[in-house]
Protein backbone atom coordinates (compact mmCIF):
# COMPACT_ATOMS: atom_id res chain seq x y z
CA UNK A 1 0.00 0.00 0.00
CA UNK A 2 2.74 2.47 1.06
CA UNK A 3 3.87 2.16 -2.62
CA UNK A 4 0.72 2.95 -3.93
CA UNK A 5 0.46 6.00 -1.85
CA UNK A 6 3.92 6.98 -2.98
CA UNK A 7 3.28 6.82 -7.17
CA UNK A 8 -0.13 7.75 -7.41
CA UNK A 9 -1.91 9.49 -4.87
CA UNK A 10 -5.05 9.87 -6.02
CA UNK A 11 -7.78 8.59 -8.32
CA UNK A 12 -10.87 9.54 -10.29
CA UNK A 13 -13.16 6.90 -10.62
CA UNK A 14 -15.83 7.90 -13.39
CA UNK A 15 -19.51 6.58 -13.49
CA UNK A 16 -21.98 7.25 -16.03
CA UNK A 17 -25.35 6.80 -15.40
CA UNK A 18 -29.06 7.15 -16.82
CA UNK A 19 -32.27 6.12 -14.80
CA UNK A 20 -29.78 3.93 -12.43
CA UNK A 21 -32.90 3.77 -9.61
CA UNK A 22 -33.05 0.38 -9.33
CA UNK A 23 -29.31 -0.06 -9.25
CA UNK A 24 -26.80 3.00 -8.22
CA UNK A 25 -27.54 2.71 -4.73
CA UNK A 26 -25.75 -0.85 -4.76
CA UNK A 27 -22.76 0.38 -6.72
CA UNK A 28 -21.85 3.37 -4.03
CA UNK A 29 -22.73 1.20 -1.19
CA UNK A 30 -19.76 -0.55 -2.64
CA UNK A 31 -16.93 2.22 -3.42
CA UNK A 32 -18.05 2.83 0.19
CA UNK A 33 -16.38 -0.05 1.26
CA UNK A 34 -13.45 0.25 -0.51
CA UNK A 35 -9.64 -0.94 0.83
CA UNK A 36 -8.10 2.07 0.10
CA UNK A 37 -8.05 5.43 1.69
CA UNK A 38 -10.70 7.69 1.35
CA UNK A 39 -9.23 10.52 1.23
CA UNK A 40 -7.16 8.94 -1.70
CA UNK A 41 -10.16 8.76 -4.05
CA UNK A 42 -13.21 10.85 -5.68
CA UNK A 43 -16.15 9.54 -6.78
CA UNK A 44 -17.85 11.29 -10.20
CA UNK A 45 -21.49 10.20 -11.14
CA UNK A 46 -22.42 11.83 -14.44
CA UNK A 47 -26.64 11.88 -14.67
CA UNK A 48 -27.23 11.25 -18.74
CA UNK A 49 -31.00 12.67 -18.49
CA UNK A 50 -32.36 10.37 -16.04
CA UNK A 51 -36.08 10.89 -16.14
CA UNK A 52 -36.37 8.73 -12.45
CA UNK A 53 -35.21 9.65 -8.99
CA UNK A 54 -31.41 8.41 -9.80
CA UNK A 55 -30.19 12.02 -8.89
CA UNK A 56 -31.94 12.17 -5.41
CA UNK A 57 -30.39 8.72 -4.47
CA UNK A 58 -26.84 10.14 -5.98
CA UNK A 59 -27.23 13.07 -4.07
CA UNK A 60 -27.08 11.40 -0.42
CA UNK A 61 -23.77 10.09 -1.09
CA UNK A 62 -20.24 11.53 -0.89
CA UNK A 63 -19.84 12.02 -4.66
CA UNK A 64 -19.52 15.01 -6.96
CA UNK A 65 -22.90 15.08 -9.17
CA UNK A 66 -22.35 16.50 -12.73
CA UNK A 67 -25.03 16.28 -15.68
CA UNK A 68 -24.54 15.33 -19.52
CA UNK A 69 -27.82 16.87 -21.19
CA UNK A 70 -26.69 17.64 -24.36
CA UNK A 71 -25.78 14.73 -25.89
CA UNK A 72 -27.46 10.58 -24.74
CA UNK A 73 -24.69 8.36 -24.83
CA UNK A 74 -22.41 6.99 -21.76
CA UNK A 75 -19.35 8.20 -23.25
CA UNK A 76 -20.54 11.13 -23.39
CA UNK A 77 -21.20 11.15 -19.77
CA UNK A 78 -17.99 9.44 -19.67
CA UNK A 79 -16.19 12.33 -21.13
CA UNK A 80 -17.92 15.30 -19.18
CA UNK A 81 -16.54 13.10 -16.04
CA UNK A 82 -13.24 12.73 -17.72
CA UNK A 83 -13.09 16.56 -18.13
CA UNK A 84 -13.96 17.32 -15.08
CA UNK A 85 -11.50 14.83 -12.90
CA UNK A 86 -8.81 16.26 -10.37
CA UNK A 87 -6.40 13.29 -10.22
CA UNK A 88 -4.49 11.42 -12.79
CA UNK A 89 -5.45 8.00 -12.82
CA UNK A 90 -8.89 7.56 -13.66
CA UNK A 91 -10.97 4.24 -13.02
CA UNK A 92 -14.34 3.18 -14.95
CA UNK A 93 -17.17 1.22 -13.48
CA UNK A 94 -20.61 1.34 -14.88
CA UNK A 95 -23.83 2.21 -12.60
CA UNK A 96 -25.19 -1.39 -12.68
CA UNK A 97 -21.79 -3.20 -11.63
CA UNK A 98 -20.61 -3.86 -8.26
CA UNK A 99 -17.29 -2.93 -7.07
CA UNK A 100 -15.47 -5.73 -4.93
CA UNK A 101 -13.36 -4.31 -1.90
CA UNK A 102 -10.24 -5.14 -3.34
CA UNK A 103 -11.08 -3.59 -7.00
CA UNK A 104 -9.28 -0.46 -6.60
CA UNK A 105 -6.35 -1.62 -5.12
CA UNK A 106 -5.08 -4.38 -6.86
CA UNK A 107 -5.72 -2.59 -10.28
CA UNK A 108 -3.97 0.46 -9.32
CA UNK A 109 -0.89 -2.50 -8.16
CA UNK A 110 -0.99 -4.02 -11.57
CA UNK A 111 -0.44 -0.75 -13.20
CA UNK A 112 2.86 0.06 -11.44
CA UNK A 113 3.75 -3.08 -10.91
CA UNK A 114 3.28 -4.26 -15.00
CA UNK A 115 4.25 0.11 -15.74
CA UNK A 116 1.34 -0.07 -18.04
CA UNK A 117 -0.86 2.80 -19.20
CA UNK A 118 -4.36 0.99 -19.06
CA UNK A 119 -5.47 -2.18 -17.12
CA UNK A 120 -8.58 -3.95 -17.76
CA UNK A 121 -10.17 -5.68 -14.80
CA UNK A 122 -12.53 -8.85 -14.47
CA UNK A 123 -16.13 -8.97 -14.91
CA UNK A 124 -18.24 -11.79 -13.08
CA UNK A 125 -21.94 -12.19 -13.39
CA UNK A 126 -24.38 -13.31 -10.20
CA UNK A 127 -27.64 -14.71 -11.42
CA UNK A 128 -31.28 -13.44 -9.75
CA UNK A 129 -32.62 -16.71 -7.83
CA UNK A 130 -34.49 -18.37 -10.37
CA UNK A 131 -31.99 -18.13 -13.43
CA UNK A 132 -33.02 -17.61 -17.05
CA UNK A 133 -32.13 -18.93 -19.68
CA UNK A 134 -31.44 -15.24 -21.10
CA UNK A 135 -29.34 -14.67 -18.14
CA UNK A 136 -27.27 -17.84 -18.51
CA UNK A 137 -26.51 -16.74 -22.58
CA UNK A 138 -25.44 -12.80 -21.44
CA UNK A 139 -22.92 -14.58 -18.84
CA UNK A 140 -21.40 -16.76 -21.48
CA UNK A 141 -21.60 -14.63 -24.33
CA UNK A 142 -21.06 -10.99 -22.84
CA UNK A 143 -18.11 -9.51 -21.38
CA UNK A 144 -15.48 -12.10 -21.57
CA UNK A 145 -12.62 -9.10 -19.70
CA UNK A 146 -9.59 -12.08 -20.54
CA UNK A 147 -10.19 -12.91 -23.93
CA UNK A 148 -10.64 -8.69 -24.87
CA UNK A 149 -7.47 -7.41 -23.05
CA UNK A 150 -5.35 -10.18 -24.57
CA UNK A 151 -6.23 -11.38 -27.51
CA UNK A 152 -7.89 -8.25 -29.38
CA UNK A 153 -6.50 -5.50 -26.91
CA UNK A 154 -8.69 -3.76 -25.72
CA UNK A 155 -11.34 -3.86 -22.92
CA UNK A 156 -14.50 -2.46 -21.16
CA UNK A 157 -15.33 0.75 -19.43
CA UNK A 158 -17.41 -1.10 -16.58
CA UNK A 159 -13.64 -2.24 -15.37
CA UNK A 160 -10.85 -0.19 -16.39
CA UNK A 161 -8.02 1.96 -15.05
CA UNK A 162 -6.44 4.56 -17.51
CA UNK A 163 -3.73 7.17 -16.76
CA UNK A 164 -5.34 10.89 -17.78
CA UNK A 165 -2.34 11.16 -20.21
CA UNK A 166 -3.78 8.56 -22.38
CA UNK A 167 -7.00 10.75 -23.11
CA UNK A 168 -4.89 14.17 -23.31
CA UNK A 169 -2.88 12.23 -26.15
CA UNK A 170 -5.33 10.28 -28.34
CA UNK A 171 -8.78 11.98 -26.75
CA UNK A 172 -11.54 10.98 -25.33
CA UNK A 173 -14.18 8.36 -26.30
CA UNK A 174 -16.74 9.01 -29.36
CA UNK A 175 -19.39 10.08 -28.35
CA UNK A 176 -22.12 9.81 -31.35
CA UNK A 177 -22.17 5.94 -30.65
CA UNK A 178 -24.66 3.22 -27.78
CA UNK A 179 -21.65 0.54 -28.14
CA UNK A 180 -18.52 -0.24 -28.48
CA UNK A 181 -16.69 3.05 -28.44
CA UNK A 182 -14.70 1.55 -25.48
CA UNK A 183 -13.77 -1.01 -27.71
CA UNK A 184 -12.52 1.28 -30.42
CA UNK A 185 -10.84 3.44 -27.83
CA UNK A 186 -9.13 1.52 -26.09
CA UNK A 187 -7.92 -0.46 -29.18
CA UNK A 188 -6.03 3.38 -30.49
CA UNK A 189 -4.68 3.39 -27.31
CA UNK A 190 -2.86 0.26 -27.98
CA UNK A 191 -2.12 1.20 -31.62
CA UNK A 192 -0.28 4.72 -30.58
CA UNK A 193 2.06 2.69 -28.09
CA UNK A 194 -0.21 2.67 -24.74
CA UNK A 195 0.53 -0.43 -22.96
CA UNK A 196 -2.71 -2.37 -21.24
CA UNK A 197 -2.14 -5.36 -19.15
CA UNK A 198 -5.26 -7.46 -17.35
CA UNK A 199 -5.81 -7.69 -13.81
CA UNK A 200 -7.67 -10.36 -13.06
CA UNK A 201 -8.24 -10.26 -9.29
CA UNK A 202 -9.55 -6.35 -10.19
CA UNK A 203 -13.09 -7.51 -10.13
CA UNK A 204 -16.35 -6.02 -10.14
CA UNK A 205 -19.46 -7.77 -10.16
CA UNK A 206 -22.67 -7.57 -12.64
CA UNK A 207 -25.99 -8.68 -12.74
CA UNK A 208 -26.77 -11.31 -15.78
CA UNK A 209 -29.55 -9.67 -17.47
CA UNK A 210 -33.09 -10.45 -17.93
CA UNK A 211 -34.72 -11.08 -21.59
CA UNK A 212 -35.68 -7.69 -21.76
CA UNK A 213 -32.75 -6.16 -20.91
CA UNK A 214 -30.72 -8.52 -22.55
CA UNK A 215 -32.48 -7.22 -25.87
CA UNK A 216 -31.94 -4.04 -25.57
CA UNK A 217 -28.22 -4.82 -25.15
CA UNK A 218 -27.88 -6.90 -27.98
CA UNK A 219 -29.37 -3.70 -29.95
CA UNK A 220 -27.27 -1.40 -28.61
CA UNK A 221 -24.24 -3.47 -29.60
CA UNK A 222 -25.89 -3.89 -33.41
CA UNK A 223 -25.68 -0.12 -33.82
CA UNK A 224 -22.41 0.02 -32.41
CA UNK A 225 -20.40 -2.76 -34.26
CA UNK A 226 -20.36 -0.37 -37.92
CA UNK A 227 -18.65 2.16 -36.25
CA UNK A 228 -16.28 0.01 -34.82
CA UNK A 229 -15.37 -1.50 -38.48
CA UNK A 230 -15.31 1.94 -40.27
CA UNK A 231 -12.41 3.18 -37.51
Amino acid sequence: MKNIQNKYKKISIIIPVCNGKNYIKKLLDSLSDLDYPKNDYEIIVIDNNSTDNTKRIVEKYSVRLLEENRIQSSYAARNKGIENAKNDILAFIDADCIATRQWLKVGINTMISESSDLVGGQVEFYFSKKKTAAELYDSITHLNSEISNKEIKSAFTCNLFVKHNVFEKIGVFPDNVKSGGDVQWTERATKNGFALAYCPKAIVKHQARPLKALLKKNLRIGTGIPHILLN
